[in-house]
């Protein structure tokens, strides 16, 4: 089983720390796909990108889009339906979707008071 590693960067109280990171494929029959979200400020120039890959950790396919003015949360959003709609384009319908967006995953499972964010959640879940 291939493990993919790299280091995770993150400030605390002006200290940086690091922490190793690894990814493992899924299980046999089953498909990932990885994403993740961005903007600079939070509300500003965002884009959002991700990975869809097999069991064998082979990649099925990527995208990346530039999404103008948004929001961090909008762009995790928007990342995690774009790799739905590419799962279902290739009649993917065992699919685990890895995120690092507490907030998505949370209104995922339940209601967001965010209008926006709600229309995101709500395509997802179509």
């Amino acid at each position: 089983m291939n493990d993919y590693q790299y280091t995770h960067f993150y400030k605390t109280k002006k200290l940086y720390k690091t922490a190793s990171v690894s990814w493992q494929p899924p299980p046999n029959g089953r498909f990932t796909v990885n994403c993740d979200g961005a903007c600079f400020g939070n509300h500003g120039p965002a884009e959002f990108g991700g990975v869809l890959r097999n069991s064998y950790g082979q990649v099925l396919g990527w995208f990346g889009l530039c999404i103008g003015e948004s929001t961090n949360n909008l762009a995790e959003g928007y990342a995690i339906l774009h790799g739905l709609k590419m799962a279902f384009d290739l009649n993917i319908n065992c699919l685990i979707i890895e995120t690092y967006s507490r907030v998505l995953i949370e209104a995922l499972h339940k209601e967001t008071q965010n209008k926006k964010l709600w229309t995101v959640t709500q395509q997802c879940k179509a």
